[in-house]
This record gives C-alpha cells, structure tokens and sequence, in this order.
C-alpha cells in the first residue's frame, strides 16, 4: 500500500501521499488518511498473544483487551 510505503518507510508526510496522488492538501483529506494508517497498521500488527497483555491499537476510541 502506498500509504504505508510512503509514510513508514519513505518517511513522508501524509501532504506527500496526496501530493503524489496528485491531490491537493485539505484539511479532511488528512483526517481521512489519518484514519485509513491507524487501521491498516493496527491490521498489520495483528493480535500479540502474550499473558495478561493487551493489545495496543492507533485507531481513535478505546482499545479492545485481546483476553478475556
């Protein structure tokens, strides 16, 4: 994912993603690129499976306990 790419490895901006989309910077449009990296990195993560550990999350709200 360019996102990703662009963001994690390339250390870019979010500005850099649109920009190389050929997009203009816009307030919403980072906001939704916000949201789109939290989620692909907390699927990228995936579940840890350690005792009485939880899970660590970027998206916003609270985080989810992956143990009873």
């Amino acid at each position: 994912m360019q996102l990703v790419d662009i963001v994690c490895l390339e250390d870019g901006t979010l500005s850099d993603v649109l920009r190389q989309h050929g997009w203009t910077k816009n307030a919403k449009l980072i906001a939704d690129l916000q949201s789109a990296l939290r989620a692909v990195l907390d699927r990228m993560m995936g579940p840890a499976i350690r005792a009485n550990q939880r899970a660590i999350t970027f998206s916003e709200g609270r985080t989810n306990p992956i143990f009873g």
